[in-house]
């Protein structure tokens, strides 16, 4: 059997530089399957099968779909301002649904057997009813507080 003689492709003039990674990648679509994984992650674990239709809820399922490694989505959670565009979204995310978590916790808040403290804390946060820095006044008795002048006069 005869060898098959290999040509090169030769430049003339310049020397050609190998590919990087991600110009031999066949999934030209990175930025696309990146902006998924954001949305997946600002995603409530309930809704992340339903919604992404997925086999599951977790990052191999995610993997899987996207047909992407699984340690490309562990260095874009590591990579900076990643979990601000999570964040982001997750803003976006509740902001559109407000009035559905207020009537949640209204609901929950006007069944006794179900309100939690935390919730009628929540609840009434969001309508300006409760601050963590509520103002505190001390009424003093004229009484005591005559006595507690006299004494700082005393210790002048």
């Amino acid at each position: 059997m005869a060898k098959k003689k290999t040509t090169t492709k030769r430049t003339v003039g310049k020397t050609r530089k190998p590919k990087t990674p991600t110009e031999t990648r066949k999934n030209k679509s990175k930025p696309q399957v990146y902006d998924e994984f954001v949305y997946f992650m600002a995603l409530p674990r309930t809704l992340r099968q339903e919604t992404m239709e997925l086999e599951g809820d977790t990052m191999l399922a995610f993997a899987a779909k996207y047909k992407v490694n699984k340690n490309t989505l562990t260095t874009w959670k590591n990579k900076a301002g990643f979990w601000d565009d999570v964040q982001r979204l997750r803003k976006d995310f509740f902001r559109a649904r407000t009035a559905d978590v207020i009537l949640a916790l209204e609901t929950k808040n006007l069944n006794p057997d179900k309100a939690s403290g935390q919730d009628v804390r929540v609840l009434l946060t969001y309508t300006g009813e409760y601050s963590d820095k509520l103002e505190q006044e001390h009424k003093i008795h004229p009484d005591l507080q005559k006595a507690l002048d006299k004494i700082g006069k005393v210790l002048d």
